[in-house]
């Protein structure tokens, strides 16, 4: 007598089937924050090199370097001379003509820009870099470039959100010589939102625009570092 060939019934193969679904439901998720968690961590070192090589710039200077931008929101480090220079000034960036640092590093979360047509492309940029003095903007040298800071922030606070932005031209009189910061995992330059959706306030000096893991991996807010080594989060 012959015997009938093994195999799995149906039932068998819908348990595993279901198995299978619920780990691919616990470790996807888990391998997605395992990512944002490294690219954070990333973008902190990032930053804490960055900011060796601009205190050496200091020590040689007397100053922290021009900060450049392509918009009239984002503000870069600068490497040597600006990107776009018509004027061809001889500025000292942090890469040349002495380089305190043999490349700037790009910021390991995109930026997502959106053209005047809403199209959106995700764009790869240097850590981020603000202060007050002066900067070039395509290329064009802004003499007294503004910085937005809150006005609780002006007695050297760094823990304060306010509705009112003070534009401050002289280093000495913000709370931070400069800001480093990377976008962080929500991908936006953009403060938290107030209320009805209102922005506080563009400045990153904002309480309200410090990314908090314990509200989430994908959570509001930038990776910020401040001189000193002060560091969100």
């Amino acid at each position: 007598m012959s015997k009938s060939p093994s195999g799995f019934t149906l039932i068998e193969l819908l348990i595993v089937v279901a198995i299978i679904a619920i780990l691919a439901a616990i470790a996807v998720p888990n391998f997605l924050e395992a990512q944002t968690r490294s690219k954070v961590s990333r973008a902190k070192a990032d930053l804490r090199t960055t900011q060796t090589a601009l205190e050496a710039y200091l020590v040689d200077n007397n100053t922290y370097p021009y900060s450049e931008s392509l918009s009239a929101s984002i503000w870069m480090l600068p490497g040597g001379r600006p990107r776009f220079n018509p004027s061809n000034h001889e500025v000292g960036g942090l890469t040349s003509p002495i380089a305190y640092i043999t490349s700037i590093p790009d910021d390991v979360f995109k930026h997502t820009q959106v053209d005047s047509s809403g199209v959106s492309t995700s764009v790869i940029a240097p850590i981020y870099y603000e202060r007050a003095g002066f900067g070039y903007m395509n290329g064009v040298k802004l003499t007294d470039r503004a910085s937005a800071v809150p006005s609780d922030a002006l007695n050297g606070s760094i823990i304060g959100a306010s509705l009112t932005n003070v534009a401050i031209t002289d280093p000495r009189l913000t709370p931070r010589a400069y800001i480093l910061y990377s976008l962080g995992p929500d991908l936006s330059p953009h403060v938290e939102t107030f209320g009805g959706g209102t922005p506080v306030t563009t400045s990153r000096w904002s309480i309200l625009n410090r990314y908090d893991p314990t509200n989430g991996t994908i959570s509001p807010g930038n990776i910020i570092r401040y001189p000193g080594g002060t560091s969100f989060p």
